[in-house]
């Protein structure tokens, strides 16, 4: 019996042994079965991260979807319209479709445009390529602040900015101190503001630069070039409507361009809806459009036109006339440039007297269409030595060419097309060391002086200055003239009154030094005491009370003529004093 019982006692040993290593077996494989589970959820491939990939990539594939079908909707508008949509149009809608979007800097040269886009505050980046394909790059660095909303006035921003944080939201002030931010702060464009939060508990989020910037283009418009504005060299260009800025507003002018081959013909600030570019070629095709500006650099293009210059019309003379109201030649309809009135000096040179004589007081020239008016008295600036100067017109084919061949157009000429005068003072200066006027104003060391190449050179149109004969009495009692050839040369008495000699007195020259100019005669004045503004030159910078005449006194062999300029009569001064000089000269 002990025996059995000693047997059973065994037997129920072994079997708690069994039973012992049974449970340890399965606590380790509960323990195993376990760390699959948690392996399965949290690992690198765990349930969870795949579920929160999964949930990225749906929110990317909904921002791809957002994006691409703003697209879709502008495409379908610019067919309808009969046009087809391009990158940089995009650039220039998307922001406004959609107010979640934020653009990065873009240029017409790029081929891609970027991007974020704001989903339930979560910030994704986007590229777009050139065929208008989204591509989802992944998701933005997320930031504590961003904007919420800017609205514009006066050219200044107001800001509303949010947190995902519950705080202030406080900006660093240009003292270096945080202030708490106002949403109602008016801001300057281009502001950069550095920005952060602080939490309730006292604890302040990392720093973050918020960028205050208009990059909204001014609105579309439109251009428009009637058919009978395309000329040979020039083409009117008109702004069909007109763009708008609602943000820092438009710059003041527009940019004109005409293209063709690579080259590019630009007249910038222009003010004005209406302009003529000109310097275009005969016979050449053009695109040419407008650009617009804002305040903050962003422009928008016109439409694109495409025209093709006409074939040059030789220029006609339509016109002289004996009446003329005296313009100014930088102003208005007759603003018109040098290279302009070059062109017309030698077309009226041209005319060689047939219809344009040297006692025609108005001239008009159609040149390609365009109809151009001069008349005698028109005045215009120059600029000698760098300073402005006003010069007007004399007459018309009154001087005689010393090379007929200067207009370089292979035709023999006779007569420098227009005489011009300086209303301002040049120099003041002597006419002769010695108190003499032997040998007249040929000899004279002011004609050597007013003549020499950096003379000519100090006025921005020398260049298209050409030398005429001028005859001059050769002094000390003499009534014989000689003849000089002068591109900067005084008037004689002859050339501004008509009786140029007062036999009562000691006034004036004993010969005729050249016809009465056609402005001188059209105003009036005849015998050489008549006193009249128009021999008044403008007076600043001159210390004298006169300013110099080329011709000898005809009673006097020591002194030339000159004009009072506080009343413009006819006097005289010693030679070797200081006078004015106010040249004339010939286009």
């Amino acid at each position: 019996m002990l025996e059995k019982l000693q047997k059973s006692k065994t037997i129920i040993k072994k079997e708690r042994a069994i039973t012992l290593i049974t449970l340890v077996i399965t606590i380790i494989l509960l323990i195993i079965l376990a760390g699959v589970a948690i392996n399965l959820a949290v690992g690198q491939n765990g349930l969870f991260k795949r579920a929160k990939e999964a949930k990225l990539s749906m929110q990317e594939a909904t921002v791809k979807e957002i994006i691409q079908n703003i697209i879709l909707e502008m495409q379908i508008d610019k067919l309808e319209k009969g046009g087809n949509l391009t990158l940089n149009q995009v650039a220039e809608n998307l922001i406004i479709k959609d107010s979640n979007i934020t653009l990065e800097e873009y240029t017409e040269e790029e081929t891609q445009l970027k991007g974020t886009y704001n989903l339930n505050g979560e910030e994704y980046n986007f590229i777009i390529n050139e065929k208008l394909e989204v591509e989802i790059i992944g998701k933005a660095e997320e930031k504590k602040v961003n904007i919420q909303e800017i609205t514009w006035e006066n050219g200044k921003a107001q800001v509303t900015l949010t947190s995902k944080e519950q705080g202030t939201i406080e900006y660093k002030d240009s003292d270096g101190t945080w202030k708490t931010f106002d949403n109602e702060t008016k801001l300057e464009n281009e502001t950069t503001l550095t920005v952060r939060v602080k939490l309730p508990t006292g604890e302040i989020t990392k720093e973050e630069q918020i960028e205050i910037r208009d990059k909204i283009k001014p609105t579309e418009f439109e251009i428009e070039v009637a058919t009978n504005q395309i000329q040979s060299k020039a083409v009117t260009i008109t702004l069909k409507s007109e763009p708008q800025d609602n943000e820092t507003g438009l710059k003041e002018g527009y940019t004109y361009i005409a293209e063709t081959n690579g080259s590019k013909i630009e007249k910038t600030n222009i003010t004005g809806t209406t302009y003529k570019l000109t310097g275009l070629e005969p016979e050449t095709n053009y695109t040419v459009y407008v650009i617009a500006y804002d305040n903050a650099g962003n422009y928008r293009e016109s439409n694109k036109i495409k025209i093709t210059t006409s074939v040059t019309a030789p220029p006609t003379i339509i016109g002289s006339s004996s009446t003329h109201i005296i313009h100014n030649l930088d102003e208005g309809e007759y603003n018109y440039t040098w290279e302009e009135i070059a062109e017309m000096a030698k077309i009226i040179s041209t005319d060689n007297r047939n219809t344009i004589t040297d006692t025609t007081i108005e001239v008009k020239i159609d040149i390609d269409g365009e109809i151009y008016i001069l008349g005698v008295g028109d005045y215009k600036s120059v600029t000698y030595d760098g300073i402005a100067k006003q010069v007007r017109i004399l007459g018309f084919n009154h001087d005689v060419l010393e090379n007929g061949l200067n207009y370089n157009d292979g035709i023999e000429h006779t007569y420098a097309g227009i005489s011009f005068e300086f209303l301002n003072l040049i120099i003041e200066d002597k006419v002769n060391d010695s108190n003499t006027n032997v040998n007249g104003w040929g000899k004279t060391i002011l004609r050597e002086k007013i003549n020499r190449e950096d003379t000519i050179n100090k006025i921005n149109i020398g260049n298209k200055i050409k030398k005429v004969a001028k005859e001059y009495n050769i002094g000390n009692y003499s009534k014989t003239n000689s003849i000089c050839s002068d591109k900067l040369w005084l008037l004689a008495c002859s050339e501004i009154w008509e009786t140029y000699m007062d036999y009562t007195g000691w006034r004036g020259c004993y010969t005729n030094e050249g016809k009465q100019y056609a402005y001188y005669r059209f105003i009036g004045i005849k015998k050489l005491t008549d006193i009249s503004n128009a021999t008044i030159k403008n007076s600043s910078g001159l210390s004298a009370k006169y300013y110099w005449l080329r011709s000898p006194v005809w009673k006097y062999n020591n002194q030339f003529c000159t004009i009072r300029n506080s009343d413009g009569a006819i006097t005289c001064e010693y030679s070797s004093n200081n006078a004015g000089v106010y040249p004339g000269f010939c286009l």
